[in-house]
């Protein structure tokens, strides 16, 4: 245990807020999991799924700096990280390039590329970013001034979901032919592709507290980060036939 971790105050609140993190994201993918194109709970995953990815970020950037320099950064430090999530997943990305021992395994490097280019993972950070950014209050802001200076999260969440449909053409037919039939088949294709992209994220973080840079400390605590750590490719939920 680093001295940083040796007051049981800070080391109990170590491990809270790491539990927090994961239920938020936990929570998060569940709802993006279940949505079946009836009741819209999407808001409700976007606050936990952006709440839950800052927390799991500034923990691993703190668990980062206090590998290389064996002290954890203090509140002011982190308040001036900011509640950007591209930003401090880029962040977290270039402490992981720094660890050739973690970036060097096949795997982490295709999570990495996932994330560090424009594929549907970093997509979805995008909007939650402009979420966690003031996005969240666009609802009150209409409600209160009959516009917002930030466009709906969940009309940029459906955009997500359109780009997803118009990329495949067979889904195009399916509905012109079968409109009746066609929710069953795509909502649960739709909520499988999220899915995926959410939990492949958090597991790409979750590696980084037991073979990154995050790993001397963050190891302690595998039984908090082991829902998204030891998901296999085979584990990330499957796209039903159609």
């Amino acid at each position: 245990m680093s001295n940083e971790f040796a007051d049981s105050g800070r080391m109990v609140a170590f491990i809270e807020e790491a539990e927090t993190a994961i239920m938020l994201l936990d929570e998060g993918v569940r709802i993006v999991e279940s949505w079946d194109g009836g009741f819209d709970r999407r808001v409700v995953a976007l606050h936990l799924l952006a709440q839950g990815y800052e927390r799991f970020l500034k923990l691993t950037l703190a668990l980062a700096q206090l590998r290389q320099s064996g002290q954890l950064p203090s509140a002011r430090e982190a308040q001036r990280w900011g509640h950007g999530l591209l930003k401090l997943l880029d962040m977290t990305l270039d402490e992981f390039e720094k660890d050739p021992s973690f970036v060097n395994r096949a795997a982490v490097r295709d999570d990495i590329a996932c994330l560090r280019f424009e594929g549907r993972a970093r997509q979805q950070l995008g909007v939650l970013d402009e979420f966690a950014s003031g996005g969240r209050y666009h609802s009150l802001d209409v409600m209160l001034d009959g516009h917002s200076q930030t466009e709906s999260p969940v009309d940029q969440w459906s955009a997500l979901e359109t780009s997803l449909f118009r990329e495949d053409k067979e889904w195009t037919r399916l509905m012109e032919e079968d409109f009746a039939g066609f929710g069953p088949r795509w909502y649960p294709h739709l909520a499988a592709v999220q899915t995926q992209h959410l939990q492949r994220t958090a597991r790409t973080l979750a590696r980084a507290w037991t073979l990154g840079p995050a790993r001397d400390e963050g190891k302690r605590l595998t039984g908090v980060v082991r829902r998204f750590l030891f998901l296999t490719d085979e584990d990330l939920v499957a796209c039903p036939p159609r």
